[in-house]
Formats: C-alpha cells, structure tokens, sequence
C-alpha cells in the first residue's frame, strides 16, 4: 500500500512540475514605446508545432515600427525587412517575404518581456519572441 501511495505522489508531483508555466501580464500601453525597440529571440511554430528559431531586430517610434529579422530554417526569406505599426500593447508587423505578425507584448512573472501572437501568409501559427 506504501509503494502505491508513493508511486501516486510521485506521479503527482512530476505531472506538476511539467504542467507548470509562467504566467504573463499585458504590458501598460505607455511603457510600449520604450520596450518594442531591441533584439526579440525566439520560435516561429507553425500549425503542425514545428518550431523555427527567429529573431527580430526592432526601433518603434511614434507608433511605427521597422527592423530586420533572422530566421535561418526560412524556405522564403532568411533576413527579411520588417515594417509595421503599434498601438496599445499590440504590434502588428509585416515582413518583406509576405508574412503579417499580430503580436501583444506582455511581460512574465519572472520580469521577461515576449511579444506574442499569430502569425499569417505562406504558412500559419504563432510567433513568440523574448526581449534580449
């Protein structure tokens, strides 16, 4: 009986642990501006949950945003422009290889600042990327 109970807490305390996930906050709209500008890495996911490294150079001003990306597994384009427009705590970004990124930026309990979203054009899913 003593190895079932400690086989259930162990089980317990695994499915926990894995289960766990930081919880995020939506950024205030007036901190926006400060944060879109940098380095963003991260994972563009696609519909089948096929992860591609990403990375997002950004300067926002005056509720535009422009850069460059870095994304080394791309069949379309591996540096593509980037051009878009912010408002609130949301970006929506388009690059020059026909894909539209509609992000929110948020920021975790542990301080990380992510822009979040889906993402369209040649293939779909979502686009998460951490502030460097």
């Amino acid at each position: 009986m003593k190895i079932i109970r400690l086989a259930c807490l162990f089980f317990g305390l695994v499915t926990l642990a894995a289960c766990q996930t930081t919880s995020t906050t939506p950024v205030a709209a007036d901190k926006f501006p400060s944060l879109i500008s940098g380095v963003w890495d991260g994972h563009f996911i696609n519909r089948q949950g096929t992860r591609y490294p990403v990375t997002f150079r950004l300067q926002g001003s005056n509720g535009k945003v422009s850069g460059k990306a870095h994304i080394p597994d791309s069949s379309y384009d591996e540096k593509p422009s980037l051009t878009g427009t912010y408002s609130g705590n949301e970006a929506v970004i388009e690059t020059s290889s026909g894909f539209k990124h509609v992000l929110e930026m948020s920021v975790a309990d542990n301080g990380d600042y992510w822009l979040k979203g889906r993402s369209s054009g040649p293939n779909t899913g979502r686009l998460e990327l951490k502030r460097q």
